[in-house]
């Protein structure tokens, strides 16, 4: 959980930084901002698949 928990505050950081460009790169900020609402899906008791279950998002 602990590896969960940091790797969504990296993505946070990331979303930050895309924001943060004026003009962000689409194709990351959807794949950053994936991984924080999976987290908070988990912890509601929702699993979700993993990006390699669906196609390597």
């Amino acid at each position: 959980m602990a590896a969960s928990l940091e790797a969504g505050v990296q993505a946070a950081v990331a979303i930050r930084r895309q924001l943060r460009k004026g003009v962000p790169d689409l194709q990351v900020l959807s794949k950053v901002t994936a991984l924080p609402a999976k987290d908070l899906l988990r912890f509601d008791g929702t699993e979700q698949a993993a990006d390699t279950d669906v196609g390597g998002l």
